[in-house]
């Protein structure tokens, strides 16, 4: 569903090849944990969940990983549980019950 709560069709068809350079300090892929990158990365995904709300309960992988992301960034920008919290307008009790297991990963992931 997109924001307005329609139906959208997604055609699965390669049409870019991306080839990772480790060596690019400028790549959004080498520097996600530093910097603004991750504050941007934040706002994605509390975007997205607040855009798609209760649609989400259909697809509770994309619920899950969009909420982990999202607290997984909101610790590394040293943004409060409260404050985390009350940004979110769905899935409280699911950020609640999430949160133990995203801080424990921001904090093996991020050094």
């Amino acid at each position: 569903y997109d924001s307005k709560g329609l139906k959208s069709r997604f055609i699965n068809k390669i049409i870019r090849i991306y080839h990772k350079d480790e060596n690019d300090a400028q790549s959004v892929s080498n520097t996600r944990w530093s910097g603004k990158n991750r504050y941007g990365l934040m706002l994605g995904y509390l975007s997205f969940l607040n855009s798609y709300g209760n649609q989400l309960y259909s697809y509770p992988i994309a619920l899950v990983r969009n909420l982990a992301g999202y607290q997984i960034y909101a610790i590394a920008n040293k943004k409060g549980f409260q404050e985390m919290l009350k940004d979110l307008k769905y899935f409280k009790l699911q950020a609640v019950l999430l949160y133990p297991f995203s801080w424990l990963y921001s904090k093996l992931k991020i050094r």
